[in-house]
C-alpha cells in the first residue's frame, strides 16, 4: 500500500511538472506576440495626456514594425507638436501653479472663516 501511495505521489509530482513546462513554454509565446500600442495612445491622447502617450509611444518606436507605420509616426508627430506649442506649455505651467496655490488658498480662507476678528479687536 505504501509502494502505491509513494508510485501515485510521483506520479502526480510528474504531471504538475509536464503541466507548469506546458504553461511557461505558453508564456513565452505570448510575451514575444506583438503589440499595438495605437488603441492605448488614442486614449491617452482623447484624455489629453500627451506626455504619458509620447512616452508610451517612444517606446515601442524601437521596434520596426511600429516605427515603419505611417500611422504611427502621422501620430507621434502630431502629438510632438502638440506638445511642443506654446499654448500646451503654458497650460501646464497655470496647471502647475494652480496646484502650488490654491490648497495654501484654500488653508487662508479656512483660517479666516474660523477667526472672530471682533473678539481680535476687543483685546487690542
Amino acid at each position: 500500500m505504501i509502494k502505491f501511495l509513494v508510485k501515485f505521489i510521483f506520479l502526480l509530482f510528474a504531471i504538475i511538472s509536464l503541466f507548469m513546462i506546458y504553461q511557461a513554454e505558453k508564456l513565452e509565446f505570448l510575451a514575444l506576440s506583438r503589440i499595438d500600442p495605437l488603441p492605448e495612445v488614442y486614449i491617452m491622447v482623447n484624455e489629453e495626456r500627451y506626455a504619458e502617450a509620447a512616452n508610451y509611444l517612444d517606446f515601442f518606436m524601437e521596434y520596426e514594425y511600429v516605427n515603419q507605420n505611417p500611422e504611427v509616426q502621422k501620430l507621434y508627430n502630431s502629438i510632438s507638436k502638440k506638445r511642443s506649442s506654446w499654448k500646451y506649455k503654458l497650460g501646464k505651467i497655470v496647471c502647475y501653479i494652480q496646484q502650488l496655490i490654491y490648497p495654501k488658498i484654500l488653508i487662508l480662507i479656512l483660517f479666516f472663516q474660523f477667526v472672530d476678528f471682533h473678539a481680535v479687536q476687543y483685546i487690542a
